[in-house]
């Protein structure tokens, strides 16, 4: 009976690496050589040929939050305790500081954090506070006597 058992086990341990599980590293979802990650694209490994040296990303880049939002897939990317992650959802913390300033992202990368510095750069947080003030600016003053020197032209 032990003898069949241990076969059993043997014949299964065999077939596991045909299997193309796919596993958890630490938050980031890595997949087993030969498997795809995308209906039927090659594996990440192939050379890119075709649809998937095309394939283009949307997202949205939250810049007070430091966050990505992949629009196709469903998916933030947000970084914790000097990690990037990916997860369906933000942690509580993450949500509090998103708002409605984002800024639209056409990208090539499936990985959109890769460009991070990039964007830091290009959007850093609190800028659209700052356009915000600048567009009220001017809307005080109107209405109380400040621009009677154009009606005057008129």
């Amino acid at each position: 009976m032990k003898a069949i058992q241990y076969s059993l086990l043997l014949a299964a341990l065999a077939f596991l690496p045909l299997t193309g599980c796919k596993t958890i590293d630490g938050g980031v979802i890595s997949h087993s050589p030969g498997s795809t990650t995308r209906g039927d694209l090659p594996p990440e490994h192939a050379p890119a040929h075709g649809r998937r040296a095309q394939q283009r990303y949307q997202y949205h880049y939250y810049p007070n939050a430091q966050v990505y939002f992949d629009l196709d897939r469903k998916l933030y990317f947000y970084i914790s305790a000097n990690r990037w992650k990916v997860s369906v959802s933000l942690p509580e913390y993450f949500r509090r500081r998103l708002n409605d300033h984002h800024v639209p992202l056409d990208m090539a990368v499936a990985k959109p954090y890769q460009e991070f510095r990039q964007h830091k750069k290009q959007y850093p947080p609190g800028l659209a506070k700052k356009k915000e003030k600048k567009k009220h600016k001017y809307k005080k003053d109107k209405g109380k006597g400040k621009d009677k020197k154009y009606e005057d032209r008129e």
